[in-house]
């Protein structure tokens, strides 16, 4: 079986592996039949970093009674992750047979946010996606992320 590092160094090899490469990416729709339309979604996944911003901005930290309390909003780190990660936007329309495409500019497209008077992306996908497609998307973004993988065990 033939690899991509065929033929190279172990500099050469372990230069690629450093050198800068594409996140995954993942195609996702979210049905809505009774509804008339599908929602189809382009995500990627996000670094580390971006995602650890994230918690810190849905992570609330307070003073009660001489301690600190500190609460995480599941919901707003969903739809955060959700519209951080999410490259393509589309609303189908119709069936299968004739569709009518719209392409949106992601969860922050203007359309969207002038319309629902909505203060960014975030808030798009929070008033557009039911409570179980924000936390499967949400695991989606992660799982794209390199989060919730499994490790295999290796034995001596």
């Amino acid at each position: 079986m033939a690899t991509e590092f065929e033929g190279m160094t172990d500099e050469q090899i372990i230069e690629q592996l450093l050198g800068k490469s594409e996140p995954p990416k993942g195609y996702y729709r979210i049905k809505r039949p009774g509804y008339g339309y599908n929602l189809e979604i382009d995500m990627q996944g996000l670094t580390g970093a971006k995602v650890g911003k994230l918690r810190e901005q849905c992570t609330i930290k307070e003073k009660k009674r001489g301690r600190v309390v500190t609460e995480f909003d599941e919901e707003k780190f969903n739809c955060l992750l959700i519209s951080e990660a999410t490259i393509g936007l589309r609303m189908v329309i119709g069936d299968e047979e004739n569709p009518r495409v719209i392409e949106l500019k992601g969860w922050g497209d203007e359309k969207l946010m002038v319309k629902g008077k909505l203060s960014g992306p975030d808030q798009v996908v929070k008033r557009l996606l039911w409570a179980g497609e924000l936390d499967a998307l949400g695991n989606k973004v992660l799982d794209l992320s390199g989060y919730n993988i499994e490790l295999e065990d290796v034995k001596n």
